[in-house]
């Protein structure tokens, strides 16, 4: 299995300012994202990331929690179904973008 590809949490504001239609799944329970989350991001709690079903498996799928320990393994858990997956080291503790609630 390819290894799973990581990016910042300033390299993902850079690429969410270039492409605001990138695929960011926020894999935190929902009381944490209504707390403040990205404004693209979807919630779908880890603890639901099975149910996650996307036609659409080539275009990559942003995750990110509160520290980058669940969104890694959700974007394994995906990667093993065949999607194309990049963890936000640090999760949302280390974003400083702007947030919505």
């Amino acid at each position: 299995m390819a290894e799973i590809k990581n990016v910042t949490p300033e390299e993902l504001a850079k690429q969410l300012q270039q492409n605001p239609d990138l695929r960011l799944l926020d894999v935190r329970k929902p009381e944490q994202y209504q707390q403040g989350h990205i404004k693209q991001a979807k919630n779908v709690p880890y603890a639901d990331i099975d149910s996650f079903d996307s036609a659409d498996k080539k275009t990559p799928v942003y995750l990110i929690c509160k520290s980058g320990v669940l969104s890694m393994k959700a974007a394994t858990n995906l990667q093993a179904r065949g999607y194309q997956t990049v963890n936000v080291l640090n999760g949302m503790n280390g974003y400083q973008g702007k947030t919505v609630k």
